[in-house]
């Protein structure tokens, strides 16, 4: 038992992007492939005529029209981040396919109230939020899958790292936890997800 919302709405102004820029609406199929444990999702389209560069640059004008120092701060957080991981954001974003989800499952069987949530960290492993995005070139997103397994997560003491191709996984180190964070790359997705191993 369920129900379903589809929300339509239209936003206008004068600092949106030129309306040549737009795709036209596509039909979503990320949705109809998600697991049957699957009680929420939103999907998104992704696709736009823009790229990495001018996409970056109208956010970057967008923070200097609302604070001048927030585009400074927000171009040297980003050179800072380009120069540690070793790729680039532009890169990134023209990387991106058509569409994506943001997914919650959950087993069939599951009570979603205060004893359940009482149960601490334990309830986390009764969830599982998935984000999938389709990619056009995977190749940057795998390199940064690789610098953040050999730069940034072995710094992390309170997780154990499990290399899975070009992604990996991470448990937590100490109290064993049958929930993880993975990061999958498959038929040119990009999966990542958080919660109860299981699901």
């Amino acid at each position: 038992a369920g129900f379903v919302t589809s929300l339509t709405g239209r936003i206008i102004g004068s600092k949106l992007p030129k309306a040549s820029t737009y795709t036209p609406p596509a039909k979503l199929e990320l949705p109809n492939r998600l697991p049957v444990e699957t009680f929420a999702y939103a999907a998104f389209q992704t696709q736009t005529k823009m790229t990495g560069a001018e996409l970056q640059k109208l956010l970057l004008d967008q923070m200097e029209a609302a604070d001048p120092r927030s585009k400074r701060q927000a171009e040297q957080g980003l050179a800072q981040m380009e120069q540690a991981l070793g790729v680039s954001m532009t890169k990134l974003i023209d990387g991106l396919g058509g569409e994506a989800v943001l997914a919650i499952a959950a087993p069939a069987d599951i009570s979603l109230d205060a004893a359940m949530l009482a149960q601490g960290p334990q309830a986390a492993a009764k969830l599982n939020m998935t984000w999938v995005q389709q990619l056009k070139d995977d190749t940057e997103y795998k390199r940064l899958a690789a610098q953040l397994k050999a730069k940034i997560i072995p710094s992390v003491r309170e997780a154990n790292l499990t290399e899975d191709g070009p992604g990996f996984a991470l448990t937590p180190r100490g109290a064993p936890l049958p929930v993880s964070l993975r990061v999958k790359f498959f038929d040119k997705h990009l999966f990542i997800t958080a919660g109860g191993n299981t699901l």
